[in-house]
């Protein structure tokens, strides 16, 4: 009960953002490994959300995800930006693939990629 509270509040605060949102299931041999939600705005694509699997961590999946979308908005001409809790390790990732710190708050970093 808890988890389906938690995922319709999730689900009504993405709504509530301009653009439209973009949710997409990843696959690894026929298997659902995680997703990935992005909104596309004027001149910036958002990154909302990843999620793999545990087992799907840290062996490059999270890597591919974001340089596909990064090749995607060097052919377009437009930022990517994300927000990452900020004792989330995944910064590291943001950082090596070239996002920059934009901005912060107590819990989130927001970062950017510009082409």
């Amino acid at each position: 009960m808890f988890m389906r509270m938690q995922f319709d509040a999730q689900t009504r605060s993405y709504s509530s953002h301009p653009g439209s949102l973009k949710e997409e299931i990843i696959f690894y041999k026929g298997e659902r490994i995680g997703r990935m939600l992005t909104r596309e705005m004027d001149e910036m694509l958002m990154i909302v959300d990843i999620a793999l699997l545990s087992d799907f961590r840290n062996r490059g999946f999270g890597t591919e995800l974001i340089s596909r979308y990064q090749k995607y908005a060097m052919d377009k001409g437009i930022s990517i930006e994300l927000h990452v809790l900020s004792v989330n390790p995944a910064y590291k990732l943001y950082e090596r693939l070239g996002f920059v710190l934009k901005g912060d708050t107590p819990l989130y970093l927001t970062m950017e990629w510009i082409p």
